[in-house]
């Protein structure tokens, strides 16, 4: 399942690269300054638009972890169209990372990282969650 619902005893492994993203998000531009921050992207840059937010996160290049968790402790408090491209976006890339392409790239290239990338909520969280990706 691309998206996780954890309760406080399922924490991330301590080598992982884990990102806690801030509770106050509200607007798309707060998301992407925050995810600019908290992923250490480079120059600080991860977009500025839904579809640079997503080549980012399919990239994490610069992030020498396996393991990349990015930790909710609420959802951001996005329109309901932000938030439904929010979600889409984070459970696209957790699919991605698994998949066959990146093996082949993994295979093919010594120096890629083939990342996993977990995307966390809080089981108190499940129902709007899956209610927002499951329309």
């Amino acid at each position: 399942m691309p998206v996780e619902f954890l309760d406080d005893k399922q924490l991330p492994k301590p080598d992982s690269f884990t990102f806690n993203v801030p509770e106050n998000l509200d607007s798309p531009d707060a998301v992407f300054s925050a995810f600019a921050a908290g992923l250490s992207a480079p120059n600080a840059y991860f977009g500025s638009n839904w579809d640079a937010f997503n080549d980012c996160l399919m990239d994490l290049q610069w992030i020498k972890q396996r393991e990349v968790v990015i930790a909710h402790q609420r959802i951001p408090q996005l329109r309901e169209r932000d938030l439904a491209i929010y979600l889409r976006t984070l459970s696209i890339a957790c699919s991605s990372w698994g998949d066959d392409k990146t093996k082949q790239l993994a295979e093919q290239f010594d120096d890629f990282v083939p990342h996993s990338l977990r995307v966390l909520f809080p089981i108190h969280c499940q129902s709007v969650v899956s209610a927002t990706l499951h329309n």
